[in-house]
């Protein structure tokens, strides 16, 4: 670029020397960024560097280095620029799918990958604030790059030290965790038990469920049985392991049986075990037993016949407990948690449930509350799903209309129909955005029978010839990502709607990102 030769040319060879000198990722990433924010202008600059080419740390800020922060997931404009390798800019972010939740002050976006011999070693990301009118274009993103390519040498030797730091971590890793194994092993035999579990992560940040895991945690510490109620599929198996790994017994046993998926007499032998004598003498150990100074989960413990209730009632109150088929005991120490789907209180009324068994398992009851109410943590479980253990390369994200459609649906089926339907959706789609037209029938019937719904949809056509401070480039995008959004993602209906060949629709799609090369085939 000439404007690169005329002025800035003293200042690139600088920033170049400079650059060679230092291996510190902070620093030369934010040297690149000072240089890149004087040739290009914004409100905000960020780099982010790239980690085993799946992850991203956040390393310079406002042109100011800061300690590598981890950012967890990588989703949005990131995730997308970090998987194609390609820039992207949007001079209205809050009308780009791929910009969802994006800051309210931001209105233009720019994210560039800092690319050397075709690996993304980082990543710039510059925003303009609202009242700012600058925009952003295309000739900023020649700019960067050819100033990139005047800087291949000391780029060439951060990526070769970056990739060696990365190896040298990873071998790390590895290493410790076969001297982790290996601790644990005495004569080759494992120490560890085979019941053992880690804490799975709870997805909630509602009101009701952060009040539940709030009571759950201060409850960890104790040995008191609890019960735990809830529709089926509201996670309360995972809340009953949260419990168990934040108490003192988190390196014993933690067992789970179905007390509604045996009969009588499996449930009986798997619950006490079995001791027979005589010719056919047999033992079999129980899995009360095997869970002493740990924990077992009775799921749908409402399932239990009076026998069984009598049993364990005396093994709760005494610690002692009778094998199948003898009088044989044992003793064991283990917190008995129970879970319900059924009203317990019912089934004592009608003499189906032992009451004073009811108040021995339950010292404390939690009820873990139904998807329905706590719609606020459907986005979040949502993405969870969609993301889970993915690399950076393969995530993917929701449109506005598909996190609405999900929101209004009354999921009778709680968090297991939830994550079905998103992991349905995952593979059926082959866009980086799954739109409402990938979810199922029913999921957007509920939503086309909400008259409220409907009343903004016309209200938002109609206010769509209002004077909108966009290009018309960007107004043509708009309204083609509305009128596919109207026609459930049928394209030939689209583009018979507005006017053009289904040939040019593909061809408008994939400009906007939103569809892949091979699809048009």
């Amino acid at each position: 670029m000439n404007q690169l030769h005329s002025e800035n040319s003293n200042e690139l060879t600088s920033l170049s020397t400079v650059l060679l000198a230092t291996l510190d990722q902070s620093i030369f990433f934010t040297e690149l960024s000072k240089f890149i924010s004087i040739i290009v202008p914004a409100d905000s600059i960020e780099v982010y560097r790239v980690i085993e080419k799946i992850s991203l740390q956040l390393v310079s800020i406002e042109n100011e280095t800061v300690s590598p922060q981890d950012i967890g997931e990588v989703k949005g404009i990131l995730a997308h620029v970090l998987k194609t390798k390609m820039p992207y800019f949007s001079n209205n972010v809050s009308n780009d799918p791929m910009f969802i939740g994006i800051d309210k002050e931001i209105v233009a976006e720019l994210c560039v990958p800092i690319l050397e011999e075709g690996v993304t070693i980082a990543i710039v990301r510059t925003k303009i604030k609202n009242g700012n009118p600058s925009q952003f274009s295309r000739d900023d993103i020649t700019k960067i790059f050819s100033i990139l390519k005047k800087l291949s040498k000391p780029l060439r030797n951060i990526r070769l030290f970056m990739e060696a730091n990365d190896l040298n971590l990873s071998l790390m890793r590895k290493i410790e965790e076969t001297e982790a194994k290996l601790s644990k092993q005495v004569n080759g035999l494992s120490l560890a038990s085979e019941f053992q579990v880690d804490e799975k992560e709870i997805i909630g940040r509602s009101e009701k469920m952060m009040g539940v895991i709030k009571l759950a945690d201060k409850i960890s510490t104790s040995d008191l049985n609890i019960l735990i109620k809830g529709e089926a599929g509201t996670g309360k198996k995972i809340l009953a392991r949260r419990i168990h790994c934040r108490s003192h017994r988190f390196q014993g046993p933690f067992i789970v049986i179905d007390c509604s998926a045996r009969s009588e007499r499996d449930l009986d032998n798997e619950l006490f075990g079995i001791e027979r004598v005589g010719a056919n003498s047999f033992s079999q150990i129980g899995l009360l037993e095997a869970a002493n100074n740990g924990t077992i989960i009775l799921h749908n413990v409402d399932a239990l016949n009076m026998l069984l209730q009598s049993k364990l009632l005396r093994f709760i109150e005494d610690g002692i407990g009778f094998k199948s088929s003898s009088q044989t005991t044992f003793n064991s120490n283990a917190r008995v948690m129970a879970t319900t789907s059924a009203n317990i209180e019912n089934k004592i009324s009608e003499n189906k449930f032992r009451e004073d068994l009811y108040y021995a398992i339950g010292k404390v009851t939690l009820s873990v509350p139904g998807l329905r109410d706590r719609a606020g943590d459907i986005e979040h479980l949502a993405n969870f799903f969609l993301n889970n253990k993915k690399d950076a390369s393969n995530m993917k994200s929701f449109s506005p209309s598909a996190i609405r459609c999900l929101k209004e649906h009354s999921w009778p089926g709680n968090i297991r129909e939830l994550q079905n339907i998103i992991e349905r959706a995952d593979i059926l789609s082959t866009m980086p955005i799954i739109d409402q037209c990938q979810l199922p029938d029913e999921l957007t019937e509920d939503r086309i029978v909400i008259n409220e719904t409907e009343q903004v949809i016309e209200e938002q056509q109609d206010n769509f010839a209002i004077y909108q401070d966009v290009t018309l480039q960007e107004l043509e995008q708009l309204h083609i990502c509305r009128t596919l959004d109207q026609l459930k993602g049928n394209k030939t209906k689209t583009a018979k709607q507005l006017g053009i060949t289904v040939k040019t629709l593909y061809n408008k799609l994939h400009c906007y990102g939103m569809i892949k090369q091979e699809e048009e085939a």
